[in-house]
């Protein structure tokens, strides 16, 4: 029974550790426009992808009280309860200064097209979770940009919610889980 738990614990700490490596060895691809992505056949694939909106978009004051605008901006009151995420303080936090383009989604699916176009026409009366970006009425062609990792399926259940979470503990998008 001993020899059992021990070659099952060095076979996790194996697993880990290429997992470790495997993810260590990923980056996103370059960002696009968000609009460019949704008609992107090529972009018909499973894995994980980061979203960006350009920083202008919400910022209508003095740059110092950014994080208090974005939240102002994202987190209305008419969008609580229609299954769309809110801004996260801790990952808000983790951002000393804000840039042209800053942090906003990180998520993963099988199909990242699909997925894009959910986040872009879900209306906020729909059970599916997503950003709703038309809906809210924020959606503007050249602000909001999309990059990418693939995920063969053959591996996407094992590893996708890992590569997800690191990215996201990794970049800090402000909003999500």
């Amino acid at each position: 029974m001993v020899d059992n738990k021990l070659e099952l614990k060095i076979a996790i700490d194996s697993f880990k550790s290429a997992t470790d490596n495997f993810i260590q060895s990923l980056s996103f691809s370059t960002p696009e426009l968000f609009e460019n992505q949704i008609e992107n056949k090529g972009l018909e694939i499973s894995g994980v992808y980061y979203i960006e909106i350009r920083s202008e978009k919400f910022l209508r004051e003095r740059q110092a009280d950014w994080k208090r605008q974005f939240i102002s901006f994202w987190d209305k009151t008419e969008f609580h309860a229609t299954f769309t995420p809110k801004s996260k303080k801790k990952r808000l936090d983790a951002h000393k200064s804000m840039r042209e383009w800053t942090p906003l989604y990180i998520g993963k699916s099988e199909n990242i097209k699909k997925r894009l176009n959910d986040h872009k026409t879900l209306r906020l009366d729909q059970r599916t979770r997503g950003l709703k970006l038309d809906a809210r009425g924020v959606y503007e062609h050249d602000c909001f940009r999309v990059s990418h990792i693939e995920i063969s399926m053959d591996i996407y259940n094992y590893i996708s919610a890992t590569v997800e979470n690191h990215f996201r503990n990794t970049i800090n998008p402000l909003v999500g889980i």
